[in-house]
């Protein structure tokens, strides 16, 4: 007798939903990915990849008995108006590639976002001239 296995290509599913949070908080978006290994997975915005840096912590659990499939989380600290926008988890392995896509919403002000300055006396120099 034979047994046959068929290879199981890579999915990717959000485990979380989109997400409004309030500027300063932290947030956590989670990614489960399935498929046989090797598998490749990744989280991505602006068509960028992201990584371990500063504000972005990037963990995977390992499969067990219990639960075959990974979980990748992407932690963002103290966010900002800034990091608003599509993240997209992908995951590929030799039979496929698959992704899935998460919209993060913060509220509040931007910390880049500059108020424009008045500089009165430069204004009033101006008006000197018309």
């Amino acid at each position: 007798m034979f047994c046959l296995s068929r290879a199981a290509g890579a999915k990717v599913r959000i485990q979380s939903s989109g997400s409004i949070l309030p500027t300063g908080s932290e947030a956590l978006l989670r990614c489960e990915v399935s498929g046989d290994p090797p598998l490749t997975v990744h989280w991505k915005r602006f068509d960028q990849l992201i990584s371990s840096i500063d504000r972005y912590q990037l963990s995977m659990t390992s499969p067990n008995a219990v639960n075959k499939n990974r979980m990748l989380d992407l932690n963002v600290s103290r966010i900002e108006a800034d990091d608003s926008g599509t993240y997209i988890c992908q995951a590929a392995n030799a039979y496929g590639s698959d992704a899935a896509e998460i919209q993060l919403v913060v509220q509040g002000k931007s910390l880049n976002a500059q108020r424009p300055r008045c500089n009165r006396r430069a204004i009033n120099r101006l008006e000197r001239f018309v």
